[in-house]
């Protein structure tokens, strides 16, 4: 805990700075804000999941393993722990259940959050969900808990569905019409924690207006591989030292 806010503070002070001599022994403002010896962990559903408990073990095929690689070549002497604890089909309510083990047991440094699309969907459905309200209190409780445990730093990715415009698809309007209390939630809450806010559904629909749905998924919730390297240089652009 104390490294972490010493570091913190360092790349406060860093960050203030027009200038960093460069010489011998002198300090280089970091790229960044992942630094030597962070743990970094990535949580959410299956968009985060992404294989990583199976053909593509330990950190999926998607934005997170796009984050990780690119993290690693560009910085090969920042000894940084990586974790993917994504899992298909996740609720808040899933996460609630195995948070202690995969979030608070890990000590992360950062954690990295997109979870929401199925709790619309099984909330819209009638099936055992989240409205808008019980989805932003359970997510504040469990954000709460992982930043008073550990200290971490939090990065929030909006929750997204890649349909625009809605069309005649009756269901996929009902989604596109409540996804903003959702992400409401996301956007308060990242307010209140101070967290990287990373608004990936209004990236995804913008490219979406520009090329088409195509040029991101195949259907509404799950990138294609452009997508994910979407998601992944809208991830690296917000982590970069102001």
């Amino acid at each position: 805990m104390m490294r972490r806010l010493l570091c913190l503070a360092a790349l406060v002070a860093l960050a203030g700075c027009s200038h960093v001599q460069r010489g011998a022994g002198a300090a280089r403002t970091p790229d960044i804000l992942f630094v030597d010896g962070d743990t970094v962990l990535f949580m959410g559903d299956s968009i985060t999941d992404c294989g990583r408990r199976d053909v593509a073990a330990p950190y999926g095929n998607g934005y997170a393993l796009a984050v990780i690689t690119r993290v690693q070549s560009a910085y090969p002497d920042r000894n940084i722990t990586w974790y993917n604890r994504g899992i298909s089909g996740n609720t808040v309510l899933d996460l609630a259940a195995r948070w202690e083990q995969d979030a608070v047991a890990l000590d992360p440094d950062w954690m990295s959050l997109l979870i929401g699309i199925n709790d619309l969907h099984r909330n819209l459905e009638g099936r055992p969900g989240l409205s808008p309200a019980e989805y932003e209190a359970k997510l504040d409780a469990l954000l709460g808990r992982v930043v008073s445990a550990t200290g971490c730093r939090l990065i929030l990715l909006d929750p997204f569905y890649m349909a625009l415009p809605p069309g005649d698809d009756e269901y996929q309007g009902a989604v596109l019409a409540l996804l903003p209390e959702y992400i409401a939630a996301v956007d308060r809450l990242a307010a209140k924690y101070n967290a990287i806010h990373i608004k990936t559904h209004e990236i995804l629909a913008a490219r979406i207006r520009e090329s088409g749905v195509a040029a991101v998924c195949g259907e509404p919730v799950h990138p294609n591989p452009s997508g994910h390297a979407l998601m992944a240089d809208a991830f690296l652009a917000a982590i970069r030292v102001k």
